[in-house]
């Protein structure tokens, strides 16, 4: 049997200097201490303001203090992660449609994971049990005060929970439909609705 291809998330904000950096640390963490071994994480900006960039300090500190490791660089969106990501997981709303218009609002997604989630663009907030409809940005902390970092600590790690078990259920889901060795696609696409 061939070896499984990990769902791959991307975490976006705008400069992938506070937000996604923080996002993408939780779910390393989340997804280590849960054993979900087939997810592969990475984060981006829609701006390249802080490419190269490590991310910022405050976002770093209130990381550690929670317990993860926020130590990502900044780097700008690619066309070719619309190809290679099963979801992209937006921080908020304005991130969603710059998104939409860097990616030509087209799901460009080849593996066998657009089969199982129809929507490639997502907000984070979207899994969040306590977020409510009309709230579901995490607020950039950009500029502001520790406090704000904290609240985008609260917010990015509420979301987890749900977005761990979404992920568990579509990785499942995928294991049923991925083709057995000498399968036509279409044979194994069909295996969805069973």
């Amino acid at each position: 049997m061939g070896e499984v291809t990990p769902i791959s998330v991307l975490f976006v904000c705008m400069g992938n200097h506070c937000r996604s950096p923080a996002a993408h640390a939780v779910a390393q963490k989340v997804a280590w201490e849960t054993g979900h071994v087939n997810l592969a994480f990475d984060s981006a900006g829609t701006t390249g303001h802080h490419r190269g960039d490590h991310p910022h300090p405050l976002a770093t500190a209130e990381g550690a203090r929670r317990g993860y490791r926020v130590n990502h660089l900044g780097r700008l969106i690619h066309p070719d992660d619309f190809v290679r990501f099963d979801l992209i997981v937006a921080m908020d709303s304005s991130n969603v449609d710059d998104l939409r218009r860097l990616g030509g609002s087209i799901d460009q997604r080849t593996g066998f994971y657009r089969n199982v989630e129809p929507e490639q663009l997502q907000l984070l907030r979207r899994w969040d049990p306590y977020g409510m409809p009309g709230d579901e940005d995490v607020a950039d902390p950009w500029g502001k005060g520790p406090e704000a970092y904290r609240e985008m600590n609260v917010q990015t790690s509420g979301a987890f929970g749900g977005l761990g078990i979404v992920i568990s259920i579509r990785d499942q889901q995928l294991t049923v439909m991925r083709p057995m060795p000498g399968t036509r696609t279409s044979e194994a696409t069909s295996c969805a609705s069973i």
